[in-house]
């Protein structure tokens, strides 16, 4: 094992025992390198890697010391002696997300059919606001230190990207937990992933738009490079290109700083044009709902002026009459193919090493009342 390795390992273990107390300094990287056995640059480094999982903590300009919850109880076992284990659900749920509730739905049916039947600790890894050096610790990593403290068997994550999440949950994997991705594909093959075909959901928003008759369809898409954003900009561009047309630069944006912003930047582009597109597709429902607002305000008709297709579909989910054509996650199957995938590789131990699972359902285009044939005056 690497010396940094073995550091990081030596003082995970200490922590555990209670060795330093919940908010202690850490002591100084003289002495943890003489109680370790390596170098202060694998001490730097191993704290450095601590820091980022949230097991440490530090305000600008102090010391390391041990993080309030940490101390005592990490790495704690939770299995009980009739054999009940529990599992763990890291997802983002901020208040416009009702997909968040359709894929715990689905998640809960899977285990509620195990025997025995296991718990399960949902953790939101949402996070409001920027997150800056020494403003404590992000939220999915926390989640992370909390569910491997309560000795989950496993962990089902919508993951938000935070830095040093994969190769925490990487490591995490390597001591038996099991790993399943849902929504945003990881960056590591390493781990399984249930989510949809967003290539082929994007594709049947543009055939459906093209065959009423659009030919300017421009794309509204988020500065968020994650594995679902970029596929479903692929698949825009894509279909243009299988339709005959070429992907104008000018018909996609995915700048703006905020959701509002961004739906407002966009349409001010997209009229600019000299030939202004007669239809849009949104990266999700967030931006086609925005889009519409925006265009409402500038004047413009949807889809009288404008048609606008979304992704998602969160509108399933409203007790009022849905409007928005959209494409459909079938969400609750994927938090059900999740938890059955969940539940084999916690059976399984371990699955082999390079073999993981990728399963990708079909989205299904939802067609309402946003989409029209473009007008003559358009």
């Amino acid at each position: 094992m690497p010396a940094a390795d073995r550091a990081a390992a030596w003082l995970r273990d200490a922590i555990a025992r209670g060795d330093f107390p919940s908010g202690a300094w850490l002591p100084a990287e003289r002495d943890l390198a003489e109680r370790i056995g390596v170098g202060r640059p694998a001490v730097r480094e191993a704290i450095a890697a601590l820091l980022r999982e949230g097991v440490l903590e530090r305000r600008p300009g102090g010391r390391p010391r041990i993080a309030s919850w940490a101390a005592g109880s990490y790495g704690r076992a939770s299995t009980s002696a009739a054999g009940r284990f529990i599992v763990a659900a890291v997802i983002p749920q901020p208040p416009t997300y009702t997909t968040a509730h359709a894929i715990q739905a689905g998640l809960s049916r899977a285990l509620g059919g195990s025997t025995p039947r296991p718990g399960l600790l949902v953790y939101d890894s949402y996070l409001a606001g920027p997150l800056g050096p020494g403003l404590g610790v992000h939220p999915e990593i926390e989640a992370f230190h909390r569910a491997e403290a309560e000795g989950a068997a496993g962990v089902v994550v919508w993951g938000c990207g935070a830095d040093g999440a994969e190769e925490m949950l990487l490591r995490m994997q390597r001591s038996g937990m099991a790993v399943v991705f849902v929504d945003h594909r990881p960056k590591s093959l390493a781990f399984d992933f249930v989510g949809v075909e967003n290539r082929s959901g994007i594709r049947a928003a543009v055939e459906h738009l093209h065959a009423l008759g659009h030919r300017r369809i421009a794309y509204l898409s988020h500065p968020d490079r994650g594995s679902a954003v970029v596929e479903r900009e692929e698949g825009y561009t894509e279909a243009l290109h299988d339709l005959g047309h070429r992907a104008d630069p000018a018909m996609l944006y995915r700048g703006g700083r905020s959701l509002s912003v961004r739906a407002r930047e966009a349409l001010e582009q997209f009229m600019a044009h000299p030939t202004p597109p007669t239809a849009v597709v949104a990266v999700n429902d967030l931006h086609a709902f925005e889009l519409i607002q925006a265009a409402q305000e500038r004047g413009l008709k949807v889809p009288g002026n404008l048609s606008v297709v979304g992704f998602d579909d969160a509108e399933q989910f409203s007790p009022h009459q849905s409007m928005l054509t959209t494409v459909r996650q079938p969400f609750r199957e994927i938090g059900y193919c999740a938890g059955e995938l969940l539940l084999r590789r916690i059976a399984e131990g371990s699955a082999p090493v390079g073999i993981r699972i990728h399963t990708l359902l079909a989205p299904t285009l939802t067609v309402r009342t946003t989409t029209a044939r473009p007008s003559r005056r358009s």
